[in-house]
């Protein structure tokens, strides 16, 4: 059976991790080392025993040469939506011939995966340095440490550069009615036609060798759907959050007023109620109510 993705779910999924990757990913990295490195240069926090086995300096760096990497990975996004706006249908098999879906799948298939592990990095960082005393954090934090230093280095490594050099072969590799592209062929107009680096050309040799003429391998509608999914989720926890604190704060202000009259009172407990208003409908809308 063929499977088939609507171009506009591929697309709605590629514009949504741009904006995940920046200004969100990016910027809250970038926020993150500039905290960890005033820590590390003498703040209280660092003198804390709960804090005494976290490494500012080295998790600072790496978080942040991740927020120039989301970024970058982010600026390279729009040339991928314009090659698949002007080379694919608006149904896409993936089960396909077709050289210039298959490697446009597989980048795709490779950003979004990208962007989820840094997604679910960065959030587990801030976590982390939240919730210093919470055990359930200890099992795994070295583990997920690591995976945000691997992830930063190879995106830094040359990796968006040949990511671009993919993107820019969508619609300039052949088309022959084969399921299988001879190899000779397609090397000769990656090295010739379009003068490609040997990384970007193994990428996409290896995208071919993978399918066999068997249909795609990876699944970009998994990780489109499951991170579409996940930003909802995460949205949601975060309003209920903030709606309880608003609520805490009305209370407060509530009681104030009640024991003096205060028309500054009034005006706050307006704004508050107000903001409480909106979060409601806004998590409302996300669950479809």
């Amino acid at each position: 059976m063929n499977v088939i993705i609507e171009k506009k779910e591929l697309l709605d999924g590629l514009e949504a991790a741009k904006t995940v990757l920046h200004p969100e990913l990016s910027g809250a990295s970038l926020k993150v080392a500039k905290i960890l490195k005033k820590f590390e240069d003498g703040g209280y926090l660092s003198k804390s025993l709960i804090f005494k086995d976290l490494d500012f300096k080295s998790d600072a760096d790496a978080i942040e040469e991740m927020g120039k990497a989301a970024k970058a990975l982010a600026d390279a996004i729009p040339d991928l939506i314009i090659k698949i706006m002007d080379n694919y249908p608006d149904k896409i098999p993936m089960e396909t011939n077709n050289p210039n879906i298959r490697v446009g799948l597989g980048v795709t298939d490779t950003i979004l995966g990208y962007t989820e592990a840094m997604y679910d990095i960065i959030n587990y960082i801030i976590d982390r340095y939240a919730n210093p005393t919470v055990k359930s954090f200890e099992g795994k934090y070295q583990d997920i440490v690591n995976d945000y230093k691997i992830v930063a280095r190879v995106l830094r490594k040359g990796y968006i550069d040949y990511v671009k050099d993919v993107i820019n072969s969508i619609g300039e590799l052949p088309v022959v009615n084969t399921p299988d592209v001879p190899m000779s062929i397609l090397s000769a107009v990656l090295e010739k036609k379009l003068n490609m680096s040997s990384k970007a050309i193994s990428f996409i040799t290896d995208i071919f060798n993978r399918f066999k003429g068997k249909g795609f391998i990876g699944n970009p509608i998994y990780h489109i759907r499951k991170f579409l999914v996940d930003l909802e989720v995460n949205k949601y926890e975060k309003l209920k959050d903030e709606k309880r604190l608003v609520e805490l704060k009305l209370q407060k202000l509530k009681l104030e007023q009640a024991n003096k009259n205060d028309p500054n009172l009034d005006k706050q407990i307006k704004y508050y109620e107000d903001k409480l208003e909106k979060i409601e409908l806004r998590i409302e809308t996300i669950l479809g109510e």
